[in-house]
């Protein structure tokens, strides 16, 4: 499929349903009704991956990742459902009945320029717990700019959603898979791959990147999109909020550079400890630390794009 059959595809793009399993009442009994990644794979690895429950799971579930021992990342639109109650659960079977580690979410924070309207923009949340999680390898965000060396860069896609078709069965298991990416633009990135996709239940959840062998979060899980018209949504492609373009927002809350992973040894060391030569230092702009800035090198979304979510995205819940 070609980027521009991609791209004319998303007049017909759906949201991720914001919860896995809602609670809702016919003939005055309370009916739970289950909405995992189409194609994927049950996987107990990603410990970092879990469910989050808002309002204990009463407002529905979402997908979450732990990015810093006491902060989760996960979508804005999830996020809306926030209570008193809410639970992160550590886990990769929501149905087990021993197993699984469930965490307090003292405070939930989505990002301010998020409206929940069709542009769906800034899809992006950030789960304060009450108490940090030491026992379980945190996946750090990523802070690398999207360019051209990403182009048909491959996403881990790690969530608890329905496996079939969307708002189908199959939630509260975890899954994986792998998608492609097709297109990126200033705040957001689409990924495709055939047979296989995000569903119902995935939203919030991390597109993961393997930088120089090390895991980060490039992506939130935001939106799915139908590849013809009248097609189910799980079974076309994906769309995730570019973590790189919020940094400025995760910052208020940690620090979004820091990482678990050692740092790497310097090139050329000697074993004596002796300086035989002095370093030359870098030119301004250039290793690996250089911030992300507002800029892309994507540059703005296209009109057909815009228009194309404008008619195309309809309400998670």
């Amino acid at each position: 499929m070609t980027r521009t059959t991609l791209l004319a595809a998303t007049v017909v793009a759906v949201c991720l349903l914001s919860a896995c399993a809602e609670l809702s009442y016919e003939d005055g009994a309370l009916v739970t009704r289950d909405d995992a990644i189409v194609g994927g794979t049950p996987t107990e690895e990603w410990p970092a991956v879990g469910l989050y429950l808002m309002d204990g799971g009463a407002h529905g579930l979402c997908t979450g990742t732990l990015v810093q021992p006491g902060f989760v990342l996960t979508a804005a639109h999830c996020a809306v459902g926030a209570g008193p109650d809410d639970l992160f659960m550590i886990g990769h079977d929501a149905w087990a009945q021993f197993g699984n580690q469930y965490h307090t979410v003292a405070s939930a924070h989505i990002h301010p320029d998020y409206t929940g309207d069709s542009w769906n923009f800034h899809d992006i949340a950030v789960l304060r717990l009450d108490e940090p999680v030491e026992d379980v390898d945190w996946i750090p965000v990523n802070t690398t700019r999207f360019d051209h060396t990403w182009e048909d860069r491959w996403f881990h896609y790690v969530g608890f959603g329905s496996d079939s078709y969307y708002g189908g069965p199959g939630s509260g298991i975890k899954r994986e898979t792998d998608l492609q990416l097709t297109e990126y633009y200033l705040e957001i990135f689409m990924t495709w791959t055939q047979g296989t996709n995000t569903c119902t239940g995935d939203s919030g959840g991390p597109a993961l990147v393997d930088l120089d062998g090390h895991w980060y979060v490039a992506g939130v899980n935001s939106t799915v999109w139908a590849t013809s018209e009248g097609a189910d949504s799980c079974a076309g492609g994906a769309t995730d909020i570019r973590v790189d373009h919020e940094l400025d927002f995760l910052e208020e809350f940690f620090d979004p550079y820091e990482t678990p992973y050692p740092d790497p040894e310097p090139e050329g060391d000697d074993d004596d400890g002796d300086d035989d030569a002095e370093e030359e230092p870098e030119e301004e702009g250039d290793g690996c630390e250089c911030r992300v800035g507002e800029g892309s090198s994507a540059g703005a979304i296209s009109s057909t794009l815009l228009l194309a979510i404008v008619l195309g995205i309809r309400s998670r819940r």
